[in-house]
């Protein structure tokens, strides 16, 4: 049998109360903010503490063994679950299987060695695992430099020190691998103690990129101004019909969106995005349409010549390649540029838009940090199946 002691059983209290509230935190503040893949495993990673958590204190109340210990061994795979979730969120190969077998694994592993020596032996492996996969966690964020978002610097100094506790305890630092059931009872609330500012550090790095995500998300154009920006685009399009004007729809679309975010973290590429914005909004006519169909573009509709319109770009870019923020970017800011004038694409606005972004996409595709015009390239991308 395991044995615990009243410092266990308060800290299995604590772990209790602080994964449910983590979890509650989690769903509301995070998941129902921001729904996403990320958001959903990590609150299925405190879905899963909270679970065994209450089944390893049911374990205890009523001395059921096995409950018990297949509870220990589920909740070391929640871990590996929230490291998915920032795997998902940095769009990265994020191994969403590695979670359920991880738990599965220990809970089987728990239950079936026995009593023992090999008890203690399987839950320090148990362990090593779980605490290996808040290791990766915290190289992940040194490595691509999320640390920069504040709220991941306690998450990855957490991470470090559980690895580090994992390790310990493999190694036979915190306890013999021989020992039996009476200096198990030394790790479990070493153990305990590590999940419990584990999950603090976890919850509070959840909820606070979500809410980050879910007011940049907000400051976007809404539904209804970007149907104004399209009303005001067409209105436009069909006044240089009747005068007989050349006008143009000309997409930027700023380069390299997911490895900035990656690179710098959200709250650096959120002010990338509004000095990016207000520059290219500064660089024209006061009463050209201006609108942003997603996060990181900008369209405009501009009656010009063609001479002009190719000036006006390249300004755009050099303007982009300029751009100044706090932090230096290690990837050099650019955009692709497509142009779409309606001596190719007639007057419509939903077609010129369409074709538009398709020369846009060309620019990227060639490398990016350049326009691209409408002509026999993109048509025969629109015609290729």
């Amino acid at each position: 049998m395991i044995t615990l002691d009243s410092t266990e059983e308060w800290l299995g209290a604590a772990q209790t109360a602080v994964t449910t509230l983590a979890t509650l935190l989690t769903i509301g503040l995070a998941f129902l903010a921001r729904p996403s893949r990320a958001t959903l495993f990590w609150s299925l990673s405190f879905v899963l503490a909270m679970a065994a958590s209450f089944c390893l204190t049911a374990g205890t109340v009523t001395e059921n063994e096995i409950l018990r210990r297949a509870a220990l061994g589920a909740l070391m795979g929640a871990p590996a679950l929230l490291w998915s979730g920032f795997r998902f969120r940095w769009g990265e190969a994020a191994l969403p299987w590695l979670g359920p077998v991880v738990s599965i694994g220990a809970a089987v592993a728990f239950v079936a060695v026995g009593d023992g020596d090999g008890f203690g032996i399987a839950y320090r492996a148990g362990f090593l695992v779980s605490s290996l996969t808040a290791g990766l966690l915290a190289v992940d964020i040194l490595r691509s430099r999320h640390h920069r978002d504040a709220v991941a610097v306690p998450l990855a100094v957490a991470s470090a020190l559980f690895l580090m506790l994992g390790v310990a305890s493999a190694s036979g630092l915190v306890i013999d691998s021989t020992a039996g059931a009476d200096q198990f009872a030394l790790l479990r609330p070493l153990a305990g103690l590590g999940m419990l500012a584990y999950v603090t550090a976890a919850v509070a790095a959840a909820v606070g990129l979500a809410r980050a995500d879910a007011q940049a998300s907000r400051a976007l154009p809404s539904h209804d101004a970007w149907d104004g920006f399209v009303a005001a685009a067409q209105a436009r399009l069909d006044t240089a019909k009747a005068t007989g004007e050349r006008a143009s729809v000309v997409l930027v679309q700023l380069d390299d969106m997911a490895e900035i975010r990656q690179t710098v973290g959200s709250t650096a590429l959120r002010s990338l995005l509004g000095r990016f914005e207000a520059m290219v909004r500064a660089s024209l006519p006061e009463n050209a349409p201006v609108g942003s169909p997603e996060e990181g573009a900008v369209v405009f509709v501009i009656a010009e010549r063609s001479a002009e319109v190719r000036e006006r770009l390249r300004n755009l870019l050099d303007d982009v390649a300029e751009i100044e923020l706090a932090i230096q970017l290690p990837i050099h800011p650019s955009a692709s540029i497509g142009w779409a004038p309606t001596r190719v694409g007639g007057f419509d606005v939903t077609v010129l838009l369409y074709m538009a972004r398709m020369a846009s996409s060309l620019a990227s595709e060639a490398g990016g940090d350049r326009w691209e015009r409408v002509g026999v390239a993109v048509t025969n991308a629109l015609l290729s199946p």
